[in-house]
This record gives structure tokens, sequence and C-alpha cells, in this order.
């Protein structure tokens, strides 16, 4: 499992930016949920690419899923 890292901007005005590094999926909003809630409403959300890839451990079960299908030829 890869280290995730949280970069957290407050601007001079108050609103706060919150950056995940190191997650994939909906991992991001696990890891910020708690940080979201203390600091009050969420205005704006930017997903990056990580959001919508998959974690390793879903490739993994689909490519086992493909694997076990009756339609699967070696």
């Amino acid at each position: 499992m890869e280290m995730q890292e949280l970069e957290i901007i407050v601007e001079t005005d108050g609103n706060t930016i919150v950056h995940v590094k190191g997650a994939e999926g909906s991992e991001c909003l696990d890891i910020t949920g708690a940080l979201e809630e203390r600091l009050g409403t969420v205005t704006d959300r930017t997903f990056t690419a990580d959001y919508y890839a998959q974690p390793d451990h879903a490739r993994t079960r689909e490519t086992l899923a493909e694997k076990n299908s009756p339609s699967f030829r070696t």
C-alpha cells in the first residue's frame, strides 16, 4: 500500500484546500471525511485521475473473476 499524503492550504480568506496524494478511487473521501466535517461546508470538489482509478485489490478481483469464468480460454 502506498503512503497517502495530505496537502492542506488555508487561504487568507479562510477557505481551506485539501489535496490527497497516493490514494485511488474513493479512498480520498475516506481519508478527508472527518477533516471535512470539522472544517464546515464543502463548496467545491475536484477529482484527479487517481479518483477514477481502481485500487489494486479491485483489479486483482476482476482478473481472478475473468480467469474463473467458463468463457476464459488459455
